[in-house]
Order: structure tokens, then C-alpha cells, then sequence
């Protein structure tokens, strides 16, 4: 074969091998673009539910300790055994009581929002525990309720005797069962998040 033969040749296949090599190097690019693209959803996604997690996780501990910060009041400061003498006395105190406990109010109502945020991607496993906290914090509304309604002064009568102090917001000092219960929802709750925080964490 001649040099001229071997020259017309190449220049045959040269606007072949260029198609080629362009198609190659386009389809590559491709490539990388949808390895790119499933990369940064993968991350967004990652983002996305550890931001979540934290929300939730924020929330719930601003409600347990706000119950913590009421029940601990209440156990350094006893009301008397018996009716208020004083109305004024028992609304200072029911006033201070609530200032500790309303900064649960909107906690709950993030947490409640992001509950549901939640289960479009993660399903109820979450919701199930939520309930405990929700009941419990229920259970701190309905005790301070009761507790002024049941001490508003009023003649008195030989039925009145000492009252019993309600287990929910008043504690003995140590993990009673309302804390015990209160302890292992939270624990709960961080157990269900706890997988997603390690994964954005590696």
C-alpha cells in the first residue's frame, strides 16, 4: 500500500473517528452528570432529614424540660395542706407555675408540625412515641388545673382536710413514675433518630 493510498484512506475515517470520539466524550459527560445529580440528591436528602431529626429532637427536649422545670418547683416549693387563705397568693403562684411550664406551648406546636413532615418519609414509627408526649404533656395541663381549681379559698366545712398532692407535678426527689415514663419516651424518640444523625454524621 502506497503512502497515498494509506493518506486517503485516513481521511475517510478521520470524520468517523471524530463522530466517535465526540459521541464518546459526550456520553460520558453524561455519565458524570447523572452520577452528579443522584450525588447531590443523596446529599440534599441527607441534609434534609438530619435537619429534621434535630428539629424534632429540639423540641422534645424543650417540652421535657420545661415539665422538669415546673415539677421541680413544685418540689421546692410545697403549697400548704389545706385551701389558700389568700386568692391573690393562689394566683401568683398558679401564674408562676404556668410561666414555667408555656414555653412547652411552642414546642409541641413544631413538633407537631414536623411530626407529620416526618411521616412522609419515615412512616408513624416516630408518631407512636410522639403520643406518650403528647398524653404526658395533657396530663401537666389537666394537673394544673385542677390544682387551682381544687385550692380556690372557700368557706370552710368539715369536709375540707388535707389535699393529696397530684403525682404529675408534684415529685418525691427521685425518678418517680411520671419521670421514669417521661425519660423513656425521650429515649425513645432519640433511638428512632439516632440512625439518621449517625448516617449525616459519616
Amino acid at each position: 500500500m502506497t503512502y497515498a493510498e494509506v493518506v486517503t484512506i485516513l481521511k475517510d475515517w478521520a470524520p468517523i473517528v471524530r463522530d466517535a470520539v465526540v459521541t464518546a466524550a459526550a456520553f460520558a459527560g453524561a455519565c458524570v452528570g447523572v452520577s452528579g445529580l443522584k450525588t447531590w440528591k443523596r446529599q440534599l436528602k441527607g441534609t434534609t432529614e438530619f435537619g429534621l431529626a434535630m428539629n424534632i429532637l429540639t423540641d422534645v427536649y424543650a417540652v421535657r424540660d420545661a415539665m422538669q422545670s415546673l415539677r421541680n418547683f413544685t418540689l421546692r416549693n410545697p403549697p400548704p395542706p389545706e385551701r389558700f387563705d389568700d386568692l391573690g397568693l393562689l394566683d401568683a403562684r398558679h401564674r408562676l407555675m404556668q410561666s414555667l411550664w408555656s414555653p412547652h406551648s411552642s414546642a409541641m406546636a413544631r413538633f407537631n408540625a414536623n411530626l407529620l413532615v416526618s411521616e412522609t418519609i419515615w412512616g408513624k414509627e416516630i408518631a407512636g412515641h410522639a403520643k406518650e408526649l403528647q398524653k404526658a404533656v395533657r396530663s401537666i395541663d389537666g394537673a394544673l388545673m385542677m390544682e387551682y381549681l381544687t385550692r380556690i379559698p372557700s368557706p370552710a366545712s368539715p369536709e375540707d382536710g388535707p389535699f393529696k398532692l397530684d403525682p404529675v407535678l408534684y415529685s418525691n426527689g427521685s425518678p418517680d413514675e411520671f419521670q421514669k415514663n417521661l425519660d423513656k419516651v425521650v429515649a425513645d424518640i432519640e433511638n428512632e433518630l439516632r440512625p439518621i444523625l449517625g448516617n449525616r454524621r459519616g
